[in-house]
């Protein structure tokens, strides 16, 4: 069953996220930082609310479990399409009261396609990897990934000022410029050339996370097997066996008294913790 509460809480996330940078976006260059700090409160009030789509795909395919609550593939799907309206209307409405579209995502003049791509797909990894390994809870985890967002979103700005990498949010707010116009041609105005990199590049950065994520768990795996076939050659610390005959009784050694058994003439210590 989808979860209404938590997507009319996506749609208004995603809605006041692209107001939140039209407003602030003309005014200065510091905008990632007020923007991304307003959301540490958000989602410590709202902790299962994704707010955009890129995070949506990273905490499904990184994690690779949809049983969790609200990882549904329906509800993910859902969370997605909201999010794309949320972020066309919030930036359509703010260009409508600003009369100003010109903080949409766009690629900066003379800059190359080809690197922007390469940029954008290698921040979006960076931020993926770092963010599904977060660690602790409410505030300390929320602010960590505030910060995180903060420094990845200025490392953009210098070749597609506007973006902030994630899916939704840089798709929807184009064509919401693109929908508010500038009185120019019309032709010109619909042109969407270049737009394919704020789609594919951060979705190659979300994969290219989980071939490192993959890669991580298989030397953990094989860290952990070079340990067992360490220990499976004997330990040379191990408490020798005796036949009950001539048990040594030297020392601190327990004897059966103390939670030592005598069994099939080998005597076991007891264990510990």
């Amino acid at each position: 069953m989808l979860d209404l509460k938590n997507i009319s809480r996506e749609f208004t996330a995603q809605f006041i996220l692209c107001v939140l940078i039209a407003l602030s976006a003309p005014q200065t260059n510091l905008w990632p930082l007020f923007v991304f700090l307003v959301w540490v409160p958000f989602r410590n009030a709202f902790p299962d609310t994704t707010v955009h789509t890129t995070s949506s795909l990273a905490k499904v395919f990184l994690n690779g479990d949809f049983s969790c609550a609200g990882c549904s593939i329906g509800q993910v799907l859902v969370d997605i399409l909201v999010q794309f309206i949320g972020a066309i209307l919030g930036g359509w409405v703010a260009f409508i009261i600003l009369e100003d579209n010109s903080s949409a995502p766009k690629l900066a003049e003379g800059a190359d396609e080809g690197r922007a791509f390469v940029i954008i797909a290698v921040i979006v990894a960076f931020w993926a990897i770092l963010n599904t390994s977060l660690k602790g809870e409410g505030f300390e985890r929320n602010a960590s990934a505030a910060f995180l967002w903060i420094g990845t979103v200025f490392a953009i700005q210098e070749l597609v000022p506007g973006a902030v990498g994630n899916i939704s949010t840089d798709i929807g707010r184009i064509i919401a410029a693109k929908i508010k116009g500038d009185g120019s041609n019309a032709t010109e105005a619909f042109n969407f050339d270049g737009t394919w990199i704020f789609i594919i590049a951060p979705l190659v950065g979300i994969i290219c996370a989980k071939l490192y994520l993959v890669l991580e768990g298989a030397l953990d795996k094989l860290n952990c097997c070079d340990g067992e076939k360490g220990n499976s050659g004997g330990n040379p610390h191990q408490v020798p066996q005796h036949d009950g005959s001539s048990m040594p009784m030297a020392g601190g050694m327990a004897s059966p008294q103390f939670g030592g058994h005598h069994q099939g003439g080998q005597f076991n210590q007891p264990h510990f913790g």
